[in-house]
């Protein structure tokens, strides 16, 4: 069995040691977490975390708000709830990253792990709503404000919110950072226009504004049009006498939906990216039709000419 590998490499952990479902925490800088063990035991808890090179033991727990052997960088902020369960407070940064419980005894337990994302903003902040947009690799997008003084607009990139630009009213805009530098401008209300969008771009933005307003998701969906040349069609001939024949249709594209167009064709069976067709007659095309949410393209094929080949 591969085993789950630490980041810079050094200790592994046994996939089948590893808890079914890892238990992600958001948290803002300087918030508190709950680490929460979901099962009874009267014994300890061994808390451990991935530093890049171990999983370097951080502290233990026990039923009864027990805890010892705190390590640093934890020192000072360590506690314990009456399950056992860990408490981290006041955290930063740099404590985004991945911990585990350790049992005592692998079987029946497991290692749980914890995801810990820890974001420069406050999280209760954020709209309640998401705004998703779709665009084609080397379209425009426009990220729409409602009325406002200035806007900051900031992107995830994995670590922090990281500030790459400042709009307001007027179709003003400036603080331009990479990899946006050439690709941005505002609208006259201060929405921003990201032109030329490709997949590198990162998928979450963030805008937030002076005053009591929610910080507003973007998630920008960006896809590559649908072309026709995309679209291959495979096939299998069986049958003796007469041609039966099962047509495949592929696109290599993440995110595309195909479908084959046989209204009104006796003889047919469409499943998904297969078309079963049974006794091929002559002069009689199909087609195959891929989209997503940006295109779409067909193809088609007169399956008569394969089968006497």
């Amino acid at each position: 069995m591969d085993g789950f590998l630490s980041r810079a490499s050094g200790s592994t952990i046994d996939w089948e040691n590893l808890c079914y479902s890892e238990i992600e925490i958001k948290a803002g800088v300087g918030g508190d977490v709950i680490l929460p063990v979901n099962r009874l035991q009267t014994g300890a808890f061994t808390w451990r975390h991935d530093n890049g090179h171990i999983f370097l033991k951080l502290a233990e727990t026990e039923p009864g708000e027990k805890i010892w052997g705190i390590e640093e960088p934890f020192t000072g902020r360590l506690s314990s709830t009456e399950n056992g369960s860990l408490i981290i407070t006041n955290v930063t940064t740099k404590d985004h990253r991945s911990y585990f419980e350790w049992p005592k005894v692998l079987w029946p337990d497991c290692i749980q792990r914890y995801c810990i994302q820890v974001y420069n903003i406050l999280l209760w902040h954020f709209c309640v709503s998401v705004i998703e947009i779709s665009v084609g690799e080397g379209g425009d997008v426009i990220l729409p404000v409602p009325e406002g003084t200035i806007f900051d607009w900031r992107f995830d990139n994995g670590y922090q919110f990281r500030i790459f630009a400042k709009t307001k009213p007027g179709g003003t805009i400036w603080g331009i950072e990479e990899p946006f530098t050439g690709r941005l401008s505002s609208t006259e209300n201060g929405s921003l226009i990201i032109t030329n969008v490709t997949m590198k771009d990162p998928p979450s933005y963030f805008k937030w504004s002076e005053g009591p307003e929610c910080i507003q998701k973007y998630f920008v969906r960006v896809y590559k049009p649908v072309k026709a040349e995309d679209i291959l069609i495979h096939h299998n001939v069986t049958g003796m006498g007469t041609c039966n024949i099962t047509l495949t249709c592929a696109v290599a594209q993440p995110e595309v939906t195909i479908s084959w167009d046989v209204t009104n064709q006796i003889g047919t069976e469409a499943e998904g990216d297969t078309l079963h067709i049974y006794n091929v007659v002559t002069n009689v095309t199909y087609s195959c039709t891929a989209r997503n949410p940006i295109s779409r393209a067909s193809r088609s094929i007169n399956p008569w000419d394969l089968c006497y080949k």
